[in-house]
């Protein structure tokens, strides 16, 4: 080919040509795989873009998601607050403003029997035990409020505290594990979780007959998981839906709401013969270091 046009000879003619055909075709098939290429290039760039689309319509959502999230758990916790403020609303009308009213009326009838020493000493005497009674009244809404196990220990020490107390009473082996790296909480978190084991363990002493018990605390980055797991007799899941359902029973009921009002879920799982297990699960919000100083 490098020669030039051949000479007139029919062979070679037929050689050059056939080269030449060869080199088109070649050609022609560099151009098509090229323009291929291109083409699939072009494709690839649209998939990219789309899925940068979906990619930034997706982090949306998830950003929406988990601000949908927080509100719910505001929301929660806000309606936690209310609950608790009528229940201690109807507490201080029905034990303290009850007793102060009965107290007041004892005075008042010992001052009107000044002149009568021993009916003014009942009276007296009276408002006394009414005062004593309250002041108990008083305490109990307190230490509801807050364990005093909590107000100079951890969760985690608080729940040691707890389970080796009760095993002790109880009689039965129980142990407590805490897995990961402990996360400060606030306050109503630490009260909720706390609260919940103690039910959940006078629970088993109660109705369970079990031989071991086994708390878990686990921390993780954003939530808290508590299991408390007993080897005892358990019930079946149709039971719940029965008057006498151990699932309605047993405290269940104001386990769980103390779990709705910090925003968490309490769950119940157990089979005949194989034991219950309680889980609590609640999210966990960024503490300052000075509230965990605090605590």
């Amino acid at each position: 080919m490098s020669g030039g046009y051949p000479s007139s000879q029919a062979g070679h003619t037929a050689i050059y040509l056939l080269v030449a055909g060869v080199l088109v075709a070649l050609v022609l098939n560099s151009a098509t795989i090229t323009n291929r290429a291109v083409e699939q290039n072009r494709e690839r760039g649209q998939m990219i873009q789309a899925l940068a689309e979906a990619n930034r319509a997706l982090q949306a959502s998830m950003a929406e998601n988990a601000e949908l999230h927080a509100q719910l758990l505001a929301q929660a916790r806000e309606a936690g607050i209310v609950e608790e403020r009528q229940r201690l609303a109807g507490e201080i009308h029905d034990t303290l403003a009850q007793g102060l009213v009965g107290i007041i009326t004892q005075l008042q009838a010992a001052e009107q029997t000044r002149g009568r020493p021993d009916a003014s000493s009942r009276h007296l005497d009276l408002a006394r035990r009414l005062a004593r009674s309250s002041l108990t009244e008083a305490r109990r809404s307190v230490r509801a409020l807050r364990p005093e196990q909590l107000e100079q220990a951890t969760l985690a020490e608080a729940l040691g505290g707890l389970v080796d107390s009760w095993a002790q009473q109880s009689i039965v082996t129980a142990e407590l594990d805490v897995v990961g790296r402990p996360v400060p909480a606030d306050a109503d978190t630490d009260a909720a979780a706390f609260r919940i084991t103690q039910e959940a363990l006078t629970n088993v002493a109660k109705h369970a007959g079990a031989t071991k018990v086994r708390v878990t605390l686990t921390y993780l980055d954003d939530a808290l998981l508590l299991d408390v797991a007993d080897n005892g007799v358990g019930f079946s899941a149709e039971s719940r839906t029965t008057p006498q359902s151990p699932a309605d029973g047993y405290g269940l009921i104001g386990m769980r709401r103390r779990a709705e009002r910090v925003g968490g879920r309490l769950t119940i799982e157990s089979v005949p013969g194989s034991g219950t297990t309680v889980n609590l699960w609640v999210p966990l919000r960024a503490m300052p270091d000075s509230g965990s100083a605090d605590r």
